[in-house]
């Protein structure tokens, strides 16, 4: 009952996540006990998958929002120009164009040169540089961190298959020594409690195959989770493997 409890809360928020009703969550259909995963990891692990990575992607807009920042702060050392008072000022001198009495009805000047604040625009312009550099760096220990847990997960990926590998291998050989001993017993050559020691430790085996099993789904999930979403089963090949 606790264990069906907690089936249905997984599928409602899972359906909540999906941006849909409860009964989105009823559609969900549980897996087999023992799904067959894909051994091994896309060919490439390049950064059009990690680029997903909402991390990633968060860093990043915050790069481009700091990079837009230093434009306009950049721009305000250009002069500012009204164009509407420039086409009615009496004289084109230099001069002339930052005095109010050449503009036609006019108060102010056409151009507003910056140059009485380039101080302060100096600064914003070094606080934009300093806060787009910072947000560079910040995207830069984000992809770094982000290559070392996809790294860390295909390592943990790689130990749970080569660990599940043994361990069939292990049981095969186990079972194939129940049936000599069975056999034995049948022909009176062994004792039953032969036959006990033998059926213990294959069950052993299967137990340590399910729990392998479970670990290397985990291990699946935790590389997807370090890509930043799922990849398509076609394109994988074992790891360490190159195509011919």
């Amino acid at each position: 009952a606790a264990v069906d409890e907690n089936i249905g809360i997984r599928r409602n928020q899972l359906a909540a996540l999906l941006g849909a009703g409860p009964d989105r969550g009823q559609s969900i259909t549980r897996p087999p006990l023992a799904p067959s995963t894909p051994g091994g990891v896309p060919a490439g692990v390049t950064t059009d998958l990690l680029g997903r990575r909402p991390d990633i992607v968060a860093a990043r807009e915050r790069v481009e929002a700091a990079a837009s920042r230093v434009k306009v702060a950049r721009a305000g050392f250009f002069p500012s120009i009204n164009l509407r008072a420039l086409i009615g000022l009496q004289a084109l001198g230099l001069g002339n164009l930052v005095d109010s009495g050449s503009l036609f009805g006019s108060v102010g000047p056409a151009i507003s040169l910056p140059i009485f604040q380039g101080g302060a625009l100096k600064a914003q312009y070094g606080s934009a540089e300093a806060a787009y550099d910072e947000a560079v760096a910040n995207y830069n220990q984000t992809v770094v961190t982000a290559y070392q847990q996809v790294a860390d997960a295909v390592t943990q990926r790689d130990a749970a298959d080569k660990r599940l590998r043994a361990a069939r291998t292990a049981l095969a050989a186990n079972e194939d020594a129940l049936g000599l001993v069975r056999t034995r017993y049948e022909a009176g050559l062994a004792s039953y409690l032969d036959v006990l020691a033998s059926e213990r430790g294959v069950q052993d085996l299967r137990l340590a195959v399910i729990g392998l099993e479970t670990y290397q789904r985990g291990a699946t999930l935790a590389l997807i989770r370090a890509l930043g979403g799922g990849f398509d089963a076609a394109t994988t090949q074992p790891s360490g493997q190159t195509d011919q």
